[in-house]
């Protein structure tokens, strides 16, 4: 499908409440355009206060097994991300590749994205007001001539893809999300900053039961199944400074 039903998209992400089934409906549709999986994630801002990159957490489909604990190591070395922030057009993984400037801890994340199985990809960054940003990437096993066959068809309708997702995405929790408590918003801007909910309770001084229900209360009115989506949910509407703060 190289020239999506983006009325009928629309409808369909119309119809659930959950963020979960949202994104199995972009993952159908990215993976509809011959991509093996995707991944979405969003941040407040392209730094964080220690000058590096910022990333949100990633949401995705069809990625192997345990592919997490390899990422938290060499992920903030990502070079995708920071060529991401600087251009509004997709990014082709393969070139990024041949940038001769990357340096050994970049290389050994794409190395890592290999290992994966996933040598290929293509990232559409969406710029957003207040220097806000989220990122869909449709990824790969191909390469060679296969690949380059695949990013000439598929970047303008992924594209279309990823910002009709973000859209509809922001626009439908917008109004969940101003109806959340200024407790609920300070649960979850201490979870974005990395805050268990035992250390959110001490900073608040507030019971840990209390912190969770709180947390549990905002998850349900974002549609939410765990409080990283809910977070992840709630920066991409503004409401949260994800990647700041002092988590200690």
């Amino acid at each position: 499908m190289l020239t999506p039903d983006l009325e009928a998209f629309g409808a369909r992400l119309a119809a659930v409440r959950r963020f979960d089934t949202a994104f199995d409906l972009l993952a159908d549709e990215v993976r509809a355009l011959g991509f093996d999986g995707v991944d979405y994630a969003s941040s407040s801002a392209a730094r964080v206060l220690d000058g590096g990159w910022a990333g949100g957490p990633i949401f995705e489909r069809n990625f192997p097994r345990g592919w997490q604990h390899g990422w938290r190591v060499h992920g903030r070395f990502d070079p995708i991300l920071p060529a991401s922030y600087r251009q509004g057009l997709p990014v082709d993984w393969q070139a990024i590749r041949g940038e001769t400037s990357l340096t050994s801890a970049q290389r050994r994340a794409l190395a890592l994205l290999d290992d994966m199985g996933f040598p290929a990809g293509l990232t559409v960054p969406i710029h957003l007001p207040a220097n806000r940003f989220a990122f869909v990437s449709g990824v790969s096993r191909r390469t060679g001539e296969e690949w380059a066959s695949l990013c000439r068809r598929t970047k303008a309708p992924l594209l279309v893809l990823a910002h009709t997702f973000h859209h509809l995405l922001a626009e439908r929790h917008d109004a969940a999300a101003v109806r959340l408590t200024r407790r609920e918003l300070e649960c979850l801007q201490f979870a974005a900053w990395g805050c268990a909910a035992p250390l959110t309770a001490r900073r608040l001084n507030r019971s840990v039961e209390t912190v969770r229900r709180h947390l549990k209360s905002a998850m349900a009115r974002l549609g939410a199944r765990t409080v990283a989506q809910a977070v992840a949910i709630a920066v991409a509407c503004g409401l949260l400074e994800a990647g700041s703060g002092d988590s200690r």
